[in-house]
């Protein structure tokens, strides 16, 4: 890929239309309630706003936060190579603030940047299966997807 078209594309859609409305507030404060996160957390955030960031830094102290855009690949990749044989709970949080049908409508306008759409309820089971997950909660309708996938012990 040339790097040069990276950087010259419009990469404004990834920004929050109307991020101070309570419905968008109300979105963010129930994703950082269902990843549970205590003093103790490390958290990983994957692709999140700049607004997102900054309230789960406000409420929710943890002792570590790593903020990055990468594939929940990726992230599993890393998770298999780097495993603690210690027994560490571990949570992921996949919630795209706009849910499902904001996502697609994006797929559809940006097809080279979001390549592919939120995993079905069914088909997150079975590869959070396979990856030593279980899907703790699922939310998805027309204003919110939200899947909370807890590592088995």
């Amino acid at each position: 890929m040339n790097f040069e078209e990276l950087v010259e594309k419009d990469w404004s859609f990834l920004e929050s239309d109307n991020p101070s409305s309570k419905e968008h507030d109300k979105k963010i404060d129930q994703i950082i309630s269902a990843a549970n996160i205590a003093e103790n957390s490390k958290v990983l955030v994957s692709i999140g706003s700049e607004e997102f960031v900054d309230r789960l830094v406000d409420s929710s102290p943890c002792q570590l936060l790593l903020v990055v855009h990468e594939s929940i690949l990726s992230l599993a990749c890393i998770k298999e190579r780097h495993e603690r044989h210690d027994k560490e709970s571990a949570r992921v949080v996949i919630s795209p603030l706009q849910g499902r049908q904001a996502l697609e409508q994006q797929r559809q306008k940006y097809p080279d940047i979001v390549v592919s759409d939120l995993p079905e309820k069914m088909k997150l089971e079975k590869v959070a299966s396979e990856h030593s997950f279980w899907l703790k909660d699922f939310v998805d309708d027309s204003s919110l997807y939200l899947a909370v996938l807890e590592l088995k012990e």
